[in-house]
This record gives C-alpha cells, structure tokens and sequence, in this order.
C-alpha cells in the first residue's frame, strides 16, 4: 500500500535512520519523519508501515506519509488480493520477484490498484515484533523506473532489527496508554467492574470494583492470573468464546457486544458485558488480542442518564430512555406514559434491552441499570 510523496533532497544515511525510527515512537503523525527519510534513502516515491491485526480480513493500522482517504479505503477492499502480505519473516523481497514476469497481470489488485494507478516496483520486508504482532515495511517506484537494486536492500535488511524492537516498543506504550485512559477516566468512576482481558482470559487490567468481585470467588474469580467464570455462574464456555472473538476484532466501537446474565451463589443477578478494549489513538485499532469485561455489580443509587446506557450497553436511543425513566423507579405502565408510547411499544424495546443487557426480569434490570451509572467519556 503506498501513495506519492515528496521525496527529501538529502537522503539519510542508516544510523540517522535509526534515530528517526526511534523518534517516529512519540510523533503526533507516527514514524512520519522516518517514512520520509527511508523514501528518500532508497530513492522511492513512497513507504509505508503496516500493523497488522490479528484477524486478517484488514490489514489494521496504516502509515503512508502521503496516502490519500481514498487510496487506504480502496486498499481496505483489495486486502486480501495483495500478493505482498506474507513475506518470509526477516527476509527483504521485491514484488517482481515473488509474482514473477506475468503476475502484475492475474490479479485485480496488480492491474487496477498498482500497475493501473501508475505504480510497479516494490520492495519490501514483515517482522514479527516481541508481543507478536505482524509489521510490514514497503517501499514503492512508479511505472519506468527500475526495480530496487542491492544498495536498497541492504537498506532494508539493516533496519529489520531496529524495526523489530521499535514497534514492539510502540505498540507496549500505546496499549498501555490505552489501559490509562480506560481506567483513569469514565469507567474507573463507575459502579461497575471492568476488566481488560486476552483472548485466553488471562486478566491484564482491572478496576477496584472488579478486583473485589473477583476477591470473592463466588460467581468470578481470578484463577492463576486468568478470569474464570464458575461453572454454576452460567454460561462459562459462551462467556469464553465471546472473549476470544471480541479480542480479535477488528472494530472497539461500543456498541459490539455480547451481554451474559451470571448469578451469585445467593441468586442474585449480575450483568456481564463483552466488547473489543478500547484502542489508543495513536495506534487507530484495539488492543492487540485484548477484550474488554463489564461487570454491573451492587452499588451505586444514582439514575443513569441515556446517553451512558447508549454506550455501555450498546441500546437505541429510544431503548435508553425507556430503560433511564426504569431505572428512576417508574414501571413500565409509566415509562410509556411518560415517553408517549404505547405499552406494546415498550415492551418490544424492553425485550431488546433485556437481550442485550444480560438480565430477565425488570427488576433485575432497574438494579443493574442503578449500578451502571456516572458518566461515560
């Protein structure tokens, strides 16, 4: 994936290089001042840095000095038609030399978004970095120049190392930064448990409240450094297969989620909710493998306004309203009332709110609502 740029008159040489990879950790456009050297270094008119997310129907975060909206959507679409995304690890390769004389003309991809927008050569090399996310770096001439040479291998070849820990270190600050924001900020005022988990449900973070729910071992508990739903609590296997997907996802938006109703030993109702963790800004994709656990436990008394419920449970506008003036006290006869809605009409949204908040009785409902209050972001 790549887009024209301005190449720098003075190309630098590889331990400027190394410095401007290291620096491109902290810049507001990440790795931008080292794309524009490594272009100018290897005489290309562009690079790029790919992130790849675990699940590989996208290729995930993307940095191209100079690419175009338009050009990274349609290079979203051609994804998986791209010859050039599984390298041999650690080995610097060009794309004639892995598609060989005909290739550039058997695919959709070679003839409409390469050769066909005035691009040809590429030279490229994937790393694995520490936590093990997939890094692609390429570099990109137009149409009539000649292909990548030795001298601009060995560009490439001498960066892999540095490329390797420099990602990984990326990607370890803004995961954490990620993990700051989410538990410094509205869900760490909330009178819910939250918890950020990987796909195996080994616990990475978690708020006081979830840490106490957790402490007592009754339907939640922290086993070894993972969180175990007990098999008397409910649906354990559902609860871990949501987790392993969400922790893939490609999309944190909040309104993904999957809702599960636990019970404690006393039978009391607790809410569960799984959604993908939240993502740093820097990095425009979630947590690598990390899935984010709502937990709505006894608490606070205080209404929800619906903007929150909108957010934390994923309802409607219309299904949030309903569920607020519930949570205020007034039953179902009143909420409609009150909203100018007829009852049938609140039931439907009623029986979609309970499906997606875990819960089956409405006062199972009020009390998970009266915990799951404060605002969100």
């Amino acid at each position: 994936m790549a887009d024209r740029a301005e190449v720098p008159g003075a190309a630098p040489d590889h331990d400027r290089l190394v410095e401007l990879l290291y620096a491109g950790i902290g810049e507001a456009k990440p790795f931008d001042s080292f794309l524009k050297g490594l272009r100018a270094s290897v005489d290309a008119e562009s690079s790029t840095l790919i992130i790849e997310r675990q699940r590989r129907d996208r290729p995930g975060a993307i940095y191209s000095g100079a690419a175009s909206e338009e050009r990274i959507a349609r290079y979203n679409d051609l994804y998986t038609q791209d010859p050039f995304i599984d390298l041999p690890l650690g080995k610097v390769t060009t794309l004639a030399e892995l598609v060989g004389e005909g290739g550039f003309s058997r695919s959709e991809f070679m003839t409409s978004f390469m050769t066909g927008s005035g691009w040809m050569h590429v030279v490229g090399a994937d790393i694995v970095e520490p936590s093990g996310a997939r890094v692609r770096m390429r570099a990109t001439r137009v149409l009539g120049r000649d292909n990548f040479g030795v001298a601009e291998r060995e560009t490439f070849r001498r960066l892999l190392p540095h490329l390797t820990q420099a990602m990984g270190l990326f990607l370890r600050l803004n995961g954490l930064e990620a993990e700051r924001e989410l538990f410094a900020g509205a869900l760490g005022r909330l009178a819910v448990g939250a918890i950020i988990v990987d796909r195996d449900c080994r616990i990475l973070q978690a708020t006081p409240q979830a840490e106490a729910i957790l402490a007592e071992k009754d339907v939640l508990k922290n086993d070894r450094g993972r969180l175990r739903l007990l098999d008397e609590a409910g649906p354990s296997a559902a609860f871990n297969s949501a987790v392993a997907e969400f922790a893939e996802a490609n999309d944190a938006s909040y309104a993904v989620s999957r809702a599960f109703s636990i019970h404690r030993s006393s039978g009391e109702a607790l809410g569960l909710v799984v959604r993908p963790a939240p993502h740093s800004t820097k990095l425009h994709a979630p947590l690598r493998g990390a899935a984010l656990v709502i937990i709505a436990d006894a608490g606070s008394s205080v209404a929800p306004q619906p903007a929150v419920l909108v957010r934390l449970f994923g309802l409607t506008p219309a299904e949030a309203e309903l569920s607020a003036l519930m949570g205020q006290g007034l039953d179902l006869d009143d909420a409609s009332a009150a909203l100018g809605i007829t009852k049938n009409t609140a039931k439907a949204h009623l029986r979609m709110v309970f499906s997606k908040t875990g819960v089956s009785r409405q006062s199972e409902l009020v009390r998970l609502l009266l915990r799951s209050v404060d605002e969100l972001g």
